[in-house]
């Protein structure tokens, strides 16, 4: 088997079981992502010998470590709450991986000295874990595990705690530093914007398994759940294909939806993804050549700088992307009865 990560595990979660497959090349960052709960801390210790697993093989730099120790395991983890020594100077903290796999003192230091430098907080070295804020002890714990070395390097929700500012200062640290490492790389996070910052690779998790892999592009295309589609902006509707005469429709709990000529039988189970910029909203009943309009009352609408996204009450549901501009001059408010509208031509097609 090739260098890098290779891992199939099942392992206890909870109340539910873990049960992932998924595989990382040297130098390559894999990101893991999914909601709280979906097992993303699990699979870290297990991949780090923390947690036993049930069934499975993990295997790192062509050698197994399926039930070998942590010590043996050469993995390298910042994880959520930074776990530094108080009774350690800032300095010995980030030495300690490589003092405890038997490396001499000097060397150990330099190392850490060296990324210490390199986020630097190398004026924070002698200070002790429990005088520094959270940004900094945010460093400190990625200089340790990017000191320790090893073969396979685990940032479990590298910037959590941290306010927005220094979250994104921390993001830009992190693209920057860990394309050093030519280890294997596996961030996890709940946060998007991370995941599509960082990733060569995503796998996007939920209770427990991995429901979609690829890269970025890949799954913003074609997403493979509501989840996945939430955090890609997209709206994405579950139904059946049909035919009507010449025309094609997707039937879905509530109105169909026409769609363009479609490579697939009749009866297929379907998913239908329309760009939340692609549907025009009106405040009046539309005369348009659109094949879809749906009425329907706005649920909600959240305004990020010049965009707005609207929540529609339509069936199915919709999202609406639309400019704080529109939402002046169309009146738009929560409650207000609305037509969105949106050719046959804007929604995507595939299967389940």
């Amino acid at each position: 088997m090739s260098a890098g990560l290779h891992a199939r595990l099942r392992a206890p979660m909870g109340e539910g079981r873990l049960d992932v497959e998924l595989s990382v090349a040297g130098g390559q960052t894999a990101v893991l992502l999914g909601p709280n709960g979906a097992g993303k801390s699990t699979l870290v210790r297990a991949l780090a010998g923390l947690v036993d697993i049930d069934e499975g093989r993990i295997v790192l730099d062509g050698r197994e470590v399926t039930h070998a120790p942590p010590q043996e395991r050469h993995v390298a983890v910042q994880f959520q709450s930074n776990l530094l020594l108080p009774w350690l100077s800032v300095l010995e903290n980030v030495a300690y991986g490589r003092r405890s796999r038997g490396e001499p003192a000097s060397d150990a230091r330099e190392s850490a000295r060296r990324w210490l430098e390199r986020l630097d907080v190398a004026d924070l070295a002698g200070r002790s874990p429990k005088t520094l804020s959270g940004g900094q002890a945010r460093r400190v714990s990625l200089a340790r595990a990017l000191a320790a070395g090893g073969d396979l390097l685990i940032l479990d929700e590298p910037t959590t705690s941290l306010d927005i500012d220094a979250r994104v200062d921390a993001r830009r640290v992190i693209a920057e530093v860990i394309r050093e490492v030519a280890a294997p790389r596996l961030i996890v996070t709940h946060d998007p914007v991370e995941a599509l910052s960082f990733a060569d690779e995503l796998y996007i998790m939920e209770a427990g398994r991995v429901v979609q892999s690829g890269d970025p592009a890949s799954i913003r295309a074609r997403p493979r759940s509501e989840y996945a589609a939430s955090l890609v902006g997209v709206n994405l509707i579950k139904g059946h294909l049909g035919r009507q005469g010449d025309r094609w429709k997707v039937d879905t709990p509530g109105e169909p939806l026409w769609v363009a000529d479609v490579d697939l039988p009749p009866g297929t189970a379907v998913l239908a993804r329309i760009h939340p910029r692609s549907i025009i909203l009106s405040s009046e009943p539309l005369r348009t050549s659109a094949r879809n309009v749906l009425a329907g009352r706005i649920a909600s609408i959240a305004i990020d700088q010049d965009r707005a996204r609207i929540l529609l009450a339509t069936t199915p549901g919709l999202t609406v992307e639309v400019t704080t501009n529109a939402i002046a001059s169309l009146g738009l408010e929560q409650g207000l009865e609305v037509w969105a509208s949106f050719k046959a031509t804007d929604i995507e097609v595939y299967p389940r």
